[in-house]
């Protein structure tokens, strides 16, 4: 029974980092498309300003 219980708390504890991963991932993700973002507008709005 101990060892079935030891198995759970490996196998969610796996679960979780690998999530954690995932979630990190999709952080950096969002910031790089944020700061993407943030320089095309700015661009953007210097070449509509030099227009």
């Amino acid at each position: 029974m101990s060892e079935n219980i030891i198995q759970l708390t490996n196998q969610s504890l796996e679960n979780g980092q690998s999530e954690y991963r995932l979630k990190k991932k999709l952080m950096l993700l969002n910031l790089i498309l944020i700061v993407i973002f943030h320089l095309l507008s700015q661009y953007s709005i210097n070449y509509l300003v030099h227009a």
